[in-house]
């Protein structure tokens, strides 16, 4: 049994590597009001060299997004209770957000934290 969970700590380890992978925009671009049909407002904002999240339909999911790879982000938040996630945006043909979708850091986090729920399209969009 100590064989196993000394494979799997090393694999979970291997796969929290991110790539050496560029972002594609800007940071600022990545900013915006987001919404998600069942979720609420997501809202990111951002300046040169930050982005900052608020999951604003519950108070205190507040936080920062730290660069993972491609156009992902890790969730680094503020109240360190709350389960990390990964949030990726896609990006459109003239280089906008286009819409973000969500993913629990750990595969075994709390089933509590349904990020993979999440569909978050620009509020400007929203139809």
């Amino acid at each position: 049994m100590k064989i196993r969970q000394t494979i799997i700590a090393s694999v979970l380890a291997i796969l929290a590597i991110p790539l050496l992978a560029q972002i594609d925009l800007a940071l600022d671009r990545y900013a915006g009001t987001y919404v998600d049909p069942w979720y609420g407002t997501l809202i990111v904002t951002g300046k040169a060299n930050e982005l900052n999240v608020n999951f604003a339909t519950t108070p205190g999911m507040t936080g920062r997004l730290k660069h993972w790879q491609y156009d992902t982000f890790v969730t680094e938040f503020d109240d360190e209770s709350i389960e990390p996630a990964y949030l990726t945006f896609a990006i459109g043909a003239a280089g906008e957000v286009t819409g973000i979708t969500a993913k629990a850091v750990s595969p075994i986090a709390d089933f509590s934290f349904d990020y993979h729920h999440l569909n978050f399209v620009p509020a400007d969009k929203k139809e």
